[in-house]
């Protein structure tokens, strides 16, 4: 299974989502919201967001930190490049890399404007 990947959808019988605490699992006892304490010590819901969405957010933050398209091609096991580059734009420092490149190589570099 690739890194960052969901974990396989388990079906439940009465429509609930399985939840980190096992609650809401065939047979087990129904489903109770998550709930955590903020810095105000005030009790508050844990947001529900779906495997996708989570699964983008951990890419993008990945690219983010520069972590290369190709490394995050393989972690989430994307068998098309295009598939990847749809985080191209988050990478903040490319632009730069390149022209650092090219320094180095002592060959002129000319941006048409």
């Amino acid at each position: 299974m690739p890194w960052c990947s969901p974990p396989s959808p388990r079906a439940v019988p009465d429509g609930s989502s399985p939840t980190a605490t096992g609650v809401g699992r065939p047979g087990g006892p129904p489903s109770k919201p998550l709930t955590y304490f903020d810095t105000d010590g005030e009790q508050q819901l844990v947001p529900h967001y779906p495997p996708h969405s989570m699964r983008h957010t951990c890419a993008s933050w990945l690219v983010q930190k520069g972590v290369s398209l190709y490394e995050v091609q393989h972690l989430l096991g994307h068998e098309s490049f295009q598939t990847t580059q749809r985080y191209a734009h988050l990478q903040l420092d490319a632009h730069k890399a390149v022209l650092g490149a090219w320094e180095r190589l002592d060959v002129p570099l000319t941006i048409a404007a």
